[in-house]
């Protein structure tokens, strides 16, 4: 396993020659727009190429997969002269001139679930039939796209689209802190959807009480409540050289679980899966108590600027270290 950045806040090489300057392993990209407003083929190489000669990871990313939300992703249809399919298509083979095969995508945004255009089930329907659509021709490039572990969407709604569409050309790409967003643990996800793991944005993250139920809150990899040395070996036996792509941010997340539509509208989970989150709540309610750590409030008043540097360089420090000890290095 090697550990790097995700490129989601900068261009693209200007983030290559941060991470080989860092001595990070590599960096992973949302897509070849980072590169190329284009889809410059010849760009996308180069980039390749620099990361090649340096010894970095390269990966790159398509869009969205959500017929529902496929306005956010305004650049597919440029690609496609007006039509997403065929800028989704145009796109994945410009990856996959650029050497990458397993590609991120992902279904939506957290408002979706709960406001999108359709109910959330339509949604998902939507989406299996666009990624039913794409299969033959990602079986035919050789492609895979790996979803997020978004915050809209559970692990047992993208269990489903992995297994019914095919694990070969579908896959899923671990954002182990927004797992809790759907009231759930990352380490313990992590055992269900192991097998289908091929890409990973690397973030931590709180949970703690609130009036409404719980919230989550991003903290640098460590001081939260993902079990890293627990999930990480987890994910090894099935994919060992996995890249752990470093997403960072500030921000509170509400996880409603108090409210009947919000536990109408997640139909999978079980009473052991949030007793299991409550209990993680319940840990950083003691940590705080002891002087730990500072509670949700004040931390987040900190502001991101302050912090940031020092979040990237203790995340990508206490990574490396998790990984070794898992004889994963």
């Amino acid at each position: 396993m090697r550990v790097g950045l995700d490129g989601k806040h900068q261009p693209g090489m200007p983030t290559l020659e941060y991470v080989r300057q860092r001595g990070y392993d590599g960096a992973s990209f949302r897509s070849p727009e980072n590169f190329t407003a284009s889809l410059d083929e010849g760009v996308l190489r180069a980039a390749r190429a620099f990361a090649d000669a340096n010894g970095l990871y390269f990966e790159l990313g398509v869009g969205r997969v959500n017929p529902y939300a496929f306005d956010k992703n305004p650049e597919l249809v440029t690609w496609g002269d007006g039509d997403y399919r065929t800028g989704f298509e145009r796109c994945v083979r410009a990856c996959l001139a650029a050497g990458c095969r397993e590609l991120w995508c992902v279904t939506g945004t957290f408002v979706d679930r709960f406001t999108g255009k359709a109910p959330w089930p339509e949604q998902l329907r939507a989406t299996e039939a666009f990624l039913g659509d794409l299969a033959p021709f990602l079986r035919d490039v050789g492609a895979r796209l790996n979803m997020e572990t978004h915050e809209e969407v559970t692990i047992p709604e993208l269990l489903r689209l992995v297994e019914g569409i095919g694990p070969d050309v579908l896959g899923l790409c671990m954002d182990t802190a927004n797992i809790f967003a759907r009231a759930a643990d990352p380490a313990v996800a992590g055992k269900r959807i192991a097998p289908y793991v091929h890409m990973m944005q690397a973030k931590d993250a709180i949970v703690s009480f609130v009036p409404q139920g719980l919230q989550r809150q991003v903290r640098p990899c460590g001081d939260g409540a993902v079990d890293w040395p627990a999930l990480l070996p987890t994910l090894g036996e099935f994919c060992p050289d996995l890249n752990l792509s470093l997403e960072d941010h500030k921000g509170l997340m509400p996880i409603p679980i108090y409210d009947p539509e919000w536990q109408a509208g997640h139909p999978d989970l079980t009473v052991a899966e949030v007793a299991q989150v409550v209990r993680l709540a319940y840990r950083f309610q003691q940590r705080v108590a002891a002087g730990e750590t500072l509670d949700a409030a004040a931390y987040e008043a900190i502001p991101f600027r302050e912090q940031r540097e020092a979040r990237e360089t203790a995340s990508i420090a206490y990574l490396r270290r998790v990984v070794a000890a898992a004889g994963l290095a």
